[in-house]
């Protein structure tokens, strides 16, 4: 535990990046809700990068999450190479507001 931590912010924490189930309640501002979904092994849709669009995960005709090339357009499905569930809480289809990049390993 870091030193200027106590309990309670490091019971916050887990708490706010515990996996949850399909009953919890949506994020909030104080709140995350946080789920993972590892590799299914059914396809290797991982990544694919177009001229008018980036997606991750596919499968059965749908992408698990699909950025269009303005970085202002989105949807999320259910996909086969995560066997994730939606991924924004306003359904489907979302409009991009932030967009955040993380360079691993470079």
């Amino acid at each position: 535990m870091p030193a200027n931590a106590t309990s309670s912010d490091v019971k916050v924490a887990a708490d706010a990046l515990s996996p949850v189930d399909a009953s919890s309640k949506p994020a909030t501002a104080t709140h995350i809700r946080f789920n993972a979904f590892p590799y299914t092994g059914l396809n290797d849709f991982f990544m694919n990068c177009e001229t008018g669009f980036f997606s991750i995960g596919a499968g059965g005709g749908h992408y698990g999450l699909w950025i269009d090339s303005s970085i202002e357009h989105g949807h999320s499905s259910r996909c086969a190479t995560f066997g994730n569930e939606p991924l924004s809480q306003q359904g489907e289809k979302f409009y991009v507001i932030n967009a955040e990049l993380w360079v691993v390993g470079g």
